[in-house]
């Protein structure tokens, strides 16, 4: 146990066994700077852990597109292919020799502003 000397007592010098004021102020300080410092820790390592949860979703978010990508690919290399056209034929549609367009006529002409 440590002695603090007082110096302005009504006698001499007296010996006191309590902590003088600054340094009761000091501890509170220091107590109250670990317990501010502990819950911005806890914040941040909250922060840190949601953020990593979010970029686990987004990683398998994407992962998921990324796979229907490859099977939308594949059905349109499969509509795009050649022997489809044989399939159309077992259908009872017919290839056409000669193409004939409509024609369209303008009459009176083209509005202007």
């Amino acid at each position: 146990m440590k002695l603090y000397i007082c110096h302005k007592r009504k006698s001499n010098m007296e010996v006191s066994r309590t902590p003088s004021r600054a340094k009761k102020c000091l501890a509170v300080s220091l107590l109250s700077l670990l317990s501010l410092l502990t819950v911005v820790y806890i914040i941040l390592t909250n922060a840190v852990a949601t953020k990593g949860y979010e970029i686990k979703s987004l990683e398998q978010q994407s992962a998921d597109l990324r796979e229907a990508y490859e099977k939308l690919e594949l059905q349109a290399a499969e509509l795009q292919d050649v022997s489809r056209l044989n399939k159309l034929e077992d259908m009872g549609l017919v290839a056409v020799d000669k193409i004939e367009y409509l024609g369209t006529v303008i009459v009176g002409g083209v509005a202007v502003r």
